[in-house]
Parts: C-alpha cells; structure tokens; sequence
C-alpha cells in the first residue's frame, strides 16, 4: 500500500471492534461480534477464522507467537 493509500480486508458481518498488529507487521488480528480474524499482511489473506469468543489477544515480543484467551483455555498460534 503506498503512503496515503487504503485497502480494505473484508471478512466480518459485524463492526471490528478491536485489532492487533504484530511488531514486526506480518501479522493483523481482527475482533469482531461474530469471529475474531487472523490475517496474514504480505498476502493480505485471512489465515483463521475463530468461531468461539476471544477475551484477550497477545504477541510475543519477538512477533513469533500469538496468545488467545478464550472460555476455558489459550489459544497458541505459532507463526515461525
């Protein structure tokens, strides 16, 4: 995307409530009512579809790892 620019990622029926972009911008994850989305940057593909509720959403400091909380556990995403 050039300085300026938009581009839209389209995938929830509902508003997004919350995003998180991993430090190293490979990685966005998306919250919505509905689902919460992994996306994939370079692609710009979403990569998973979680279906259930996610409370909290983390990174690893080095962008490895990717933390979910959801009802009753984690979630442990490994993009390596």
């Amino acid at each position: 995307i050039e300085f300026g620019q938009w581009e839209s990622l389209a995938s929830h029926a509902n508003d997004v409530k919350n995003m998180h972009l991993s430090k190293n911008g490979q990685i966005l994850v998306s919250k919505s009512f509905e689902k919460t989305s992994i996306w994939d940057m370079k692609t710009r593909e979403e990569i998973v579809a979680v279906h259930e509720h996610v409370n909290h959403i983390a990174f690893s400091p080095d962008s490895k790892l990717l933390l979910t909380s959801v009802k009753n556990g984690l979630h442990i995403w490994n993009f390596c």
